[in-house]
Parts: structure tokens; C-alpha cells; sequence
């Protein structure tokens, strides 16, 4: 009869901390999520600190625009929305249109749409980040953790 058998050095460390790992994945994600969302809102009011010449000296900037933003929780992480009623003609709606001519010049305000989109893009390498933070934090910084 042959027969093989193999020990895991630590192995019940190793278990622990994936457990341990695990629990905080959710956590992470949602958190950077949340860190988006905040990034997304920031952004959409830099028109207002701006110093942008005005080319209608009677326009009169009342910031209830940038001050309409808001962060909710949702059952999958957040939603950020304006519920400012002319808010689509100025940053346009979730499909990027009906942004008004006068507001779509350029140093005027941003899309919506594009600028969720940009922040969106940075969300798996910055969730990456924190679970790799969070791993070494439990131990599992290399492969040395699993006896390899």
C-alpha cells in the first residue's frame, strides 16, 4: 500500500485568520463604497469653490445645488442624489443627457454621470489596498502564513 500525508505548519492559525479575513471583506467593501460616494459629492461641488468668471453679471450663484447632495445607505452600499428639481439640466441626469447648453461649457459643471464613472473605476484597486491592509494585519501578509 502507498500512502501519502501531509501536515499544514500552523494551520489552525492560517484558519483563524481567513475567518477573521472574511468578516472584514463586507466591511471593506462597503466602506469604500461610502468613500466613493463622498469623493462623487466633493467633486460635483468643486463648481462652487471654483473662482470661475461669470459671464451674466445678474447670475447669482445660491448653492442650493451643491448643497443638495446627499449619501444614503442602500441594501448593496450607497446612493448619492440631488433632489434639487433643475438638477439634470445643470449636471445632466444618470445617463449623462439633458444637461443644458449653457451649463455644458467648458469650466462650467461637470457631468454626473462622468464623474461617478471616474471614481467608480478606482473602487477594485482601492478595495484591494484595504484587504491586503487588513490580511497583513491578520497575519496573512505572504505566503509564508499558509507553510508554503
Amino acid at each position: 500500500m502507498t500512502q501519502l500525508s501531509l501536515q499544514v505548519k500552523g494551520a489552525e492559525l492560517v484558519r483563524k485568520g481567513l475567518q477573521d479575513l472574511s468578516a472584514e471583506i463586507p466591511k471593506i467593501g462597503k466602506l469604500q463604497i461610502y468613500r466613493t460616494e463622498q469623493m462623487i459629492v466633493r467633486r460635483m461641488k468643486e463648481y462652487w469653490t471654483m473662482n470661475v468668471p461669470l459671464e451674466l453679471p445678474s447670475y447669482i450663484r445660491s448653492g442650493t445645488l451643491a448643497g443638495g447632495y446627499t449619501i444614503t445607505p442602500n441594501m448593496n452600499g450607497y446612493t448619492v442624489s440631488n433632489r434639487t428639481d433643475w438638477t439634470k439640466y445643470v449636471v445632466g441626469n444618470a445617463y449623462g443627457l439633458e444637461q443644458a447648453w449653457m451649463h455644458a461649457r467648458p469650466g462650467r459643471h461637470k457631468l454626473f454621470r462622468d464623474v461617478t464613472e471616474e471614481e467608480v473605476k478606482k473602487l477594485p484597486p482601492e478595495i484591494d489596498k484595504e484587504i491586503t491592509i487588513v490580511a497583513r494585519r491578520l497575519g496573512l501578509q505572504s505566503t509564508e502564513a499558509f507553510g508554503i
